[in-house]
């Protein structure tokens, strides 16, 4: 599992600058993402959670053979809940990230205004 996430070049650059500072990454974690896009561009934040500090342990393993995996994780309440907050919690999320994406873009537009009036 982990061999595949960290072929990715966004991931391989992370661990990077993660071993630089010798931070050890958990064997297992989950992610929200958000991604926001329109025709100036886009952006996409990961955020990394790691079971293990809500007291949910698993075992390192390829994502097919995982508790984690879709067809498993209904299984587990525990799990189940777990997903369910972090995907609360990224859609509580996902508004400010669109929001500092458009109140960006507003400040450079009213800067060029600005500009352009003198």
């Amino acid at each position: 599992m982990r061999d595949s996430l960290w072929k990715q070049p966004i991931f391989r650059a992370a661990q990077g600058v993660l071993n630089d500072m010798k931070v050890d990454v958990p064997g297992v974690l989950l992610n929200v993402a958000i991604h926001r896009a329109n025709t100036e561009g886009f952006v996409t934040a990961f955020y990394f959670f790691e079971p293990a500090t809500a007291g949910i342990l698993s075992t390192e393993r390829s994502w097919a053979n995982s508790e984690w995996a879709k067809d498993r994780v209904t299984a587990d309440p525990r799990r189940t809940k777990y997903l369910d907050d972090l995907k609360a919690w990224g859609k509580s999320w996902a508004p400010i990230v669109y929001a500092y994406r458009a109140t960006a873009n507003h400040g450079a537009t009213e800067q060029a205004a600005s500009a352009s009036d003198h």
